[in-house]
């Protein structure tokens, strides 16, 4: 329970020091750096992910139109292999 509390008071700290920005690591304790190290990790993956996956719907959207547009065309296409829009 104590370990607990220490990680938790080491983690409040860092955060803190990290909110105004007057980090010097010369007067943090190993603990502390390793938590911002990993803090800044952990938000560089969450943006680089979080544009990922705006890349990913984005190119997922754009197949869909596709697959759509593809199902028109197969859908019109007579057995001849020409284009007939006069069913519909």
């Amino acid at each position: 329970m104590a370990a607990e509390n220490k990680v938790q008071d080491v983690l409040s700290e860092a955060i803190t020091k990290t909110d105004t920005n007057q980090l010097d690591p010369k007067n943090l304790t190993l603990e502390s750096i390793v938590l911002l190290i990993n803090t800044e990790r952990l938000k560089h993956l969450n943006n680089k992910t979080a544009e990922e996956f705006s890349t990913l719907k984005k190119r997922q959207d754009q197949v869909s139109r596709l697959h759509q547009f593809l199902k028109s065309i197969n859908s019109n296409t007579n057995a001849k292999g020409e284009l007939d829009f006069s069913k519909k």
